[in-house]
Parts: C-alpha cells; structure tokens; sequence
C-alpha cells in the first residue's frame, strides 16, 4: 500500500479520535514534540523499525523518550501503530496529522528568515500583512540565517519573497558578469 495512504489513513483515526475525547489541541502539540523527538533521534527511528524489539519494548521506549504522560488519544494511537506493525510509518503519520489539524482549523504556516533574531513587533507586522490575502490564520515560524548578510526571506505556501541582502547582491554580480563579457 501507497505510504502516503497509509499515513493519511491512520492521521484521520488519530484525530477523530483526539476530537471524540476533547483533546485535539494537546494531540496536536504532544504529536508535534514527538515529530520532533523522532526527527532528532536517529536511535529512536532505528529501535522503532528495529524487527527484534518487541511492541511493548517500542512503547516503553517512546514514552521514556517522551519524558511525560501522554494524551490518551496519542497513547492509544501508537499501541494501535505498534500492534498492527505500521511503526516504522509512524513518523508519516504524525506528520500527516498536523497537515490535517491545520486543514481543519484553518492555519497557514509560514517561515520568516532573517539574518538576526527580529522583535516580535515585526513578526506580528508580518503575520498581519500575510492574513490580509489569507483567511486562515497564519502561524510564523522565525529561522536565523548569518549568511543572509540582512534584510528577510519570506516564505507562506507557494510565495517566497526574497528581500535578503546576499541575493541582491548575487543579482548584482550577476548583471555586471553579464554586461562586462559582451562586446559593443
């Protein structure tokens, strides 16, 4: 079966089941921490799709990694993952569910990228232009790249808007490799 699928299959349970018991907003933040977990862990995604280690040791891994209990929608979630086999996709899952969550409740993300930690002042400025062309809600997630020398890349759904100083100036650089290599 299409990976895809399956995780689509699977994040559709987890949050009709986190809607059911009236605990969607902590699954999505607990689903999103673990995202997380699981990202940064290389031992852990090895143990998950490990064929040697029982379900149950799987279980007890996740959770101590978690380093707290978790909601019982997640909790029921990954024994269902574990018991029919499908925890090396879990990973997919999970991210599958935060798409949902935030095709449910209409959330946008969008990445702002800045050369220096910016004030939350212009992070707001920035989300409030944004949602003028967007009925969702956008979310800004803010990035620190050096390299960008100034200014900001700004990026929500399809549309980038590039506004960085090292850009600019490879644009200049650019024009005048072009205009000093041809002959008048």
């Amino acid at each position: 079966m299409y990976l895809g699928v399956i995780a689509r299959r699977y994040a559709t349970a987890l949050a009709d089941c986190a809607v059911q018991r009236d605990e969607e907003n902590r699954t999505f933040d607990e689903a999103g921490k673990l995202l997380d977990l699981m990202k940064s862990d290389k031992r852990l995604r090895q143990a998950l799709s490990s064929p040697i280690l029982r379900g149950d040791a799987k279980s007890a891994m996740l959770k101590q990694a978690f380093k707290q209990p978790m909601c019982s929608a997640l909790d029921d979630f990954i024994q269902l993952v574990i018991r029919h086999h499908r925890e090396t996709y879990l990973e997919f899952m999970l991210s599958s569910f935060q798409s949902l969550y935030k095709e449910r409740h209409n959330i946008c993300e969008a990445v702002l990228t800045t050369a220096t930690p910016v004030e939350e002042t212009f992070v707001r400025r920035v989300a409030a232009f944004a949602q003028k062309d967007n009925d969702n809600e956008v979310r800004i997630r803010k990035e620190v790249r050096p390299e960008l020398i100034g200014g900001f890349i700004f990026r929500i759904g399809d549309v980038m808007i590039d506004a960085s100083i090292s850009t600019q100036i490879a644009r200049l650089k650019r024009t005048f490799s072009q205009s000093t290599n041809r002959i008048v």
